[in-house]
């Protein structure tokens, strides 16, 4: 199976998702253990906890709007 469809059947990747040739390419040239490990984060780290903790929701002004800075996550492999 093929790193896009299996990210898809976890549901880190939309069914629809429409990459480009080279967005493909450097999606398939993860590891198995690099492919395991983004489905591994994205269980522990829900969609819940990202809202909550690095931009998304929790009814605060953005920074922009005079509101507090949001942290950003970054993930390096």
């Amino acid at each position: 199976m093929s790193n896009v469809a299996t990210l898809q059947n976890a549901g880190l990747i939309p069914q629809n998702a429409n990459f480009s040739p080279s967005d493909t390419q450097i999606i398939e040239s993860l590891s198995p253990a690099e492919v395991n490990a983004l489905i591994s984060i994205s269980q522990k780290l829900t969609p819940d906890f990202i809202a909550r903790n690095f931009g998304g929701g929790g009814g605060a002004a953005p920074a922009a709007a005079g509101g507090p800075a949001r942290p950003s996550l970054g993930i390096v492999f």
